[in-house]
């Protein structure tokens, strides 16, 4: 009776434990597999030797767990951090803080890649016993990056060779005239308007020609055309 209820109630006790375990070991388990699929993810005792790696971290690394297991995580270094800044991090961890930031490594086959990284302390019984680090793949995104610092450079730059261009443009003691393919003018500079007595409005759309003297020939001007088409500039004495 009284002990064969107990009994029963034990058993479905034991029977609901058991399965809050399973249960809890499969969402255990689900986590791990989640983070395998996205993270790239190390443990290492507390000199930075590595125990464990995941399947990710042997992808990205070219490494396999053979290779990264009883090795440094120096093997990773790419140099692009100082010394200082490694100093920095364990000093943190090893004092028990977590550390995150965007790290440059090297692979086996020396291609470098990047990934914002992050490393936890592990504790047994109080005492510290290593890290884990784990680690997100951002190679794509500093490649990004980069590109466009290397546009907004180049446009700065062009940006910078125009401003130039407009004061040389104004300020230039020489006559400077713009043209279209056709040699018709598009813009004249103030000096071309002081030595010719044509204002903009009144050379803006004439064509060179307009300005020619008879004291160059046909043959003077075709010359001179040809050289532009072939070589880009001519170099002479036009007298307009």
């Amino acid at each position: 009776g009284v002990l064969q209820e107990l009994d029963h109630r034990s058993k479905a006790q034991t029977e609901q434990n058991t399965q809050a375990v399973k249960a809890a070991q499969a969402a255990l388990l689900a986590q791990k597999a989640a983070m395998d699929e996205h993270s790239l993810v190390s443990i290492t005792d507390v000199k930075g030797t590595i125990n464990y790696a995941n399947t990710k971290f042997c992808t990205v690394s070219g490494y396999s767990q053979e290779e990264l297991i009883g090795a440094n995580h120096r093997l990773l270094n790419s140099k692009q951090q100082p010394k200082d800044y490694w100093r920095e991090m364990y000093l943190t961890i090893s004092k028990g803080g977590f550390w995150n930031d965007d790290i440059c490594n090297l692979a086996k086959d020396g291609q470098e890649y990047w990934v914002n990284t992050t490393i936890i302390p592990l504790y047994v019984n109080e005492k510290l016993s290593g890290y884990t680090s784990i680690r997100t793949d951002i190679t794509e995104h500093k490649k990004s990056e980069k590109k466009l610092k290397l546009a907004n450079e180049e446009k700065d730059r062009r940006a910078a060779e125009l401003a130039l261009a407009a004061i040389v443009f104004s300020h230039t003691r020489e006559g400077i005239i713009i043209t279209d393919a056709s040699a018709s003018i598009i813009k004249v500079n103030n000096t071309f308007t002081e030595v010719t007595g044509y204002s903009h409005q009144e050379a803006v759309g004439k064509n060179l020609r307009f300005f020619q003297s008879d004291s160059q020939s046909a043959e003077f001007y075709a010359l001179m055309w040809q050289a532009v088409n072939s070589k880009g500039y001519w170099v002479g004495t036009i007298w307009n």
